[in-house]
Order: structure tokens, then C-alpha cells, then sequence
């Protein structure tokens, strides 16, 4: 086509989006120093930079106060011990319980110094 000053791209929003992707990946892991956070299975679910937590998408999906982990709305987590976002007790101080599957009660038996997992309230995979 001559003299036409644009290509047409049926895929242009998807390219826009993995460009984007692969920008915010290459400068979060130039630009900060992060370290791994695990799920139970000791699968690396997400990030952890500074005080703030990231998803594999590296989205913000939460932050931290020392070691107490909250979500991005304010909600008490757990706590960050060793990599591992946990809870010492199977129901939080207001007694609500937390979702304990047969992986997790094996995992806490294993690791009574880390607690149950809650990594999925921030992550969504439940293990």
C-alpha cells in the first residue's frame, strides 16, 4: 500500500500487553532487590521487595509491616517466616478459621516453626 502511514495489526492489543509484560519484568527484577515467596509445595508464588509483595503477574498484591503480611485492602494475613506466609495457629485471633487441606496439616506438622500456609489468600492456589 503506498502512501499509507500506518500498518494494520489485528493483534495489537495482546502484543501492547506482552511488551508491557516483559518491560515490567525486566525493570522489577533490574531495579530491586526481591526475594522469593513460597507456598507450601515450595513453589516460588510470588515476590517480595522491600515491604511490598508481587504476584507472578507482578502485580501489587500486598505488603508488609514488619513481619506481618497484609493484603492490598488492609487485611491481616499472617505472618512471613522464612519465605513462607503463615499463620502459627489454624484460626485467626478473631476465631475465624483458616483453610486447612491435608497438604497444609502435613506441611505445619513438618514445620511447626512456620505455621499453616496462607500464601493462597494473596496467590490463589490452594494447595
Amino acid at each position: 500500500m503506498e502512501g499509507c502511514a500506518s500498518a494494520i495489526n489485528l493483534n495489537k492489543q495482546i502484543s501492547r500487553k506482552r511488551y508491557k509484560k516483559l518491560i515490567e519484568a525486566m525493570n522489577f527484577t533490574k531495579n530491586a532487590k526481591f526475594s522469593n515467596v513460597k507456598n507450601l509445595q515450595h513453589k516460588v508464588v510470588g515476590w517480595k521487595s522491600s515491604n511490598l509483595l508481587f504476584n507472578q503477574d507482578y502485580e501489587l498484591v500486598g505488603y508488609m509491616d514488619g513481619t506481618k503480611v497484609f493484603n492490598i485492602v488492609n487485611e491481616y494475613i499472617g505472618e512471613f517466616i522464612n519465605g513462607y506466609i503463615s499463620l502459627k495457629d489454624n484460626r485467626y485471633e478473631s476465631g475465624e478459621p483458616i483453610l486447612t487441606t491435608e497438604a497444609n496439616i502435613e506441611f505445619y506438622k513438618q514445620n511447626p516453626y512456620i505455621g499453616f500456609d496462607v500464601s493462597f489468600r494473596l496467590f490463589g492456589e490452594i494447595v
